[in-house]
């Protein structure tokens, strides 16, 4: 099962995150810092398409790091972003 793994803090808590890509499964994972180097349970969202790329930055300059996906969707590549900022 391959994927891609970022980390950085997704939901503002000064605790680094984890964002984890599933290939075969066309998921996303994230995992919550808890501090201690420990994690939360996975919280699974799902992709409209096959997840091509995956990175994290602040994109649209409001101060809150963002994920940014590029899908495939019948032979065609569609972008899709997120602010990741939130907690659930």
């Amino acid at each position: 099962m391959g994927g891609v793994l970022l980390a950085g803090d997704f939901n503002g808590d000064a605790t680094p995150d984890i964002v984890w890509r599933m290939w075969s499964k066309g998921k996303f994972v994230v995992l919550l810092g808890q501090g201690s180097r420990t994690f939360g349970s996975p919280i699974e969202h799902s992709s409209a398409g096959e997840p091509d790329v995956l990175a994290a930055a602040d994109f649209n300059n409001d101060g809150k790091l963002d994920l940014l996906s590029s899908i495939s969707i019948q032979s065609a590549s569609c972008p899709a972003m997120a602010t990741a900022h939130s907690n659930p």
